[in-house]
């Protein structure tokens, strides 16, 4: 019986879409946790007030992050069909040429972020400009990280890619700890985003040597076509992105600032459901792409993918069902109990959100650019919806709900149709 069952996990584990997700699911975790504790100690220490301009400022370095989130999808995107190809000189080439290209473009990006920064601190409220130039300085050292990184899913390299994960969250909560010990206060928690980039810069690199002492004048004939795929998967993040991040900052801007902090805690604690799932999103995404270039069949990767993060959804929907006090209060506190009326209605509309990214990438695993006009428009009316509907947090709450249930119907209803053309 023992020998039975010892043989059936073992071929569950054979496969990779299973086998891969393990890996990231169980790093996510880790990851998570060292984000829990960060966001446990600046929500506690801080107070809703600088809590709520901390995670503005975070939302934002999210949204400018955008363009990193396209070249990286569309690098995992052909690295894993060249994979798929068997041609490894093509990739290392690949490298290179994209370092080459983002070298010239840090300084003009480093000026820029010098020029917005007045008029970001105006925006948010904030109370010294050097609050956001340290999260602008930690995008434009990240574009390196980035693009590392996303060779490194590529390639199918699942598990050094979350070890860099984990290493970063330990760094960014220890430096955390110690700056706000010092009585850094809200610089306390945004130095170590900066200091997390260092950190990350170099031990991705260690992971990517061997691409750095590789061919680097290999041509690539699809050069046109990877120009062309930018595009959509440009949209697609400014959608998926939008979603997730502008609430937040409209939050900050319409809300009073307690309002705008309790909701950036309610936001925070219902994104625990995203970022457990997502990392099998980062797993099927390459094997969707490596297979088609292959000419084997998708289903084999989407079935157990999506089978899985609806486990995940699923599990993380009864919790916060039926413990929302007890997530308020090993997140934040019991001066965040305010938010638990809204808790299950956030976690319902992050779970359609982590299936619409889930669908989304499914799509543009397989080039299927038509469903990006869906999150477009979403992001779009949500951010009318807010503007025109502000007045509390539930109003802010209800209009996402809408948004990830109407999306995620779009997507499903393409999916089936797109199964039977």
């Amino acid at each position: 019986m023992f020998e039975k069952i010892k043989e059936i996990i073992f071929k569950v584990l054979e496969n990779r879409v299973v086998s891969g997700s393990l890996v990231m699911v169980i790093g996510g975790f880790l990851i998570s946790l060292t984000n829990y504790f960060y966001h446990l100690i600046t929500a506690r220490t801080l107070g809703p007030r600088d809590y709520g301009t901390l995670d503005s400022l975070v939302s934002l370095l999210t949204q400018i992050s955008i363009p990193l989130a396209v070249v990286s999808m569309v690098i995992i995107r052909y690295v894993s069909s060249f994979k798929g190809q068997e041609r490894t000189k093509t990739i290392e080439s690949f490298f290179w040429k994209i370092n080459k290209r983002l070298l010239f473009l840090t300084p003009p990006l480093l000026i820029l972020v010098f020029l917005v920064t007045p008029l970001v601190t105006n925006f948010l409220h904030l109370s010294s400009p050097f609050l956001f130039l340290w999260i602008g300085l930690s995008f434009v050292f990240g574009i390196f990280i980035s693009v590392g990184k996303s060779f490194i899913q590529g390639l199918c390299r699942f598990l050094p890619l979350t070890i860099v994960g984990i290493a970063e969250g330990i760094f960014r909560l220890l430096l955390t700890i110690i700056l706000i010990a010092w009585g850094w206060g809200l610089f306390g928690a945004i130095v170590p985003f900066f200091a997390m980039t260092v950190l990350s810069l170099v031990l991705t690199l260690i992971l990517v040597r061997d691409l750095l002492f590789g061919e680097r004048n290999e041509p690539i004939p699809e050069k046109k076509e990877i120009f062309t795929f930018t595009l959509p998967v440009f949209f697609n993040n400014i959608g998926v992105t939008s979603l997730i991040t502008t609430d937040v900052i409209l939050a900050r801007h319409f809300l009073s600032a307690t309002d705008a902090g309790f909701y950036a805690a309610l936001s925070t604690l219902s994104k625990i459901i995203y970022f457990a799932a997502v990392p099998v999103v980062g797993v099927i995404f390459p094997l969707i792409s490596e297979a088609q270039a292959a000419k084997e069949n998708v289903k084999k990767i989407i079935f157990p993918g999506l089978l899985i993060i609806g486990l995940i959804v699923g599990s993380a929907l009864i919790v916060f069902g039926f413990f929302p006090k007890l997530m308020i209060l090993l997140l934040f506190g019991e001066k965040y109990f305010f938010i638990e009326p809204f808790i299950i209605y956030f976690a319902l509309a992050m779970s359609f959100y982590t299936f619409d990214v889930a669908f989304l990438n499914i799509f543009l695993a397989q080039k299927m650019a038509t469903p990006i006009f869906f999150v477009c428009l979403a992001a779009l009316l949500q951010i009318i919806l807010i503007t025109l509907f502000h007045q509390s947090i539930g109003q802010i709450v209800n209009i996402f709900v809408f948004i990830s249930s109407l999306l995620f119907a779009l997507l499903l209803l393409y999916y089936f149709r797109s199964e039977k053309s």
